[in-house]
């Protein structure tokens, strides 16, 4: 079994069109998969058939930073968003995929939520505060992830990038070397 680390990173725009109010979400996913070649009958080339996996256990991930200000020219109200007690705060619902096609495209989905991770305090045009509320600390890869290629050579995940799900932001990694890829010193 080939084994990956991929350290990612999730940008969220906690309000679309507005790149100055984020989140940013740091990814640790390990992913275990085998990768090795099959015969499908004897006397045969041996050929990559695909697979796909769940990320391990191992798997970590925090919400590493959230903030910003911003206020509508229309209603005049201006919004604050604040990383709860200003540390990192762990995800409680890590979750991914890795899928690796018979081609070597790799499609790669990660997700993850911190409740009530995220102060919002909001100031009406008249200056009148409004009472602040807690707002889930939540982002995931675009519906059905986001590709890049596995180099059959090296067993490396190349670099990847693509758009968060439901809001705008970006989904990034960079290459990812195998542990454990196979050796191809005996066919199977």
């Amino acid at each position: 079994m080939a084994e990956w680390r991929i350290r990612a990173k999730l940008i969220k725009h906690i309000d679309p069109g507005n790149d100055r109010v984020s989140s940013t979400t740091e990814l640790d996913l390990h992913f275990r998969a085998d990768v090795h070649e099959r015969r499908r009958q004897p006397d045969t080339n041996p050929l990559f058939s695909g697979t796909a996996a769940s990320i391990s256990k191992a798997s970590t991930g925090h919400l590493a930073s959230a903030g910003g200000s911003y206020t509508s020219p229309t209603s005049g109200l201006t919004t604050t968003w604040l990383l709860n007690n200003g540390n990192p705060i762990p995800y409680s619902n890590l979750r991914g995929t890795l899928n690796i096609e018979q081609d070597g495209t790799v499609t790669l989905f990660a997700g993850a939520r911190v409740p009530d991770g995220i102060t919002v305090m909001r100031v009406d045009r008249d200056g009148r505060i409004l009472p602040p509320f807690t707002s889930e600390g939540s982002t995931a890869a675009q519906p059905g992830g986001v590709q890049s290629r596995l180099r059959f050579t090296d067993f490396v995940i190349e670099a990847g990038a693509g758009t968060t799900g439901g809001e705008a932001g970006v989904f990034e990694w960079k290459p990812e070397p195998a542990t454990w890829p196979p050796t191809g010193d005996y066919p199977r």
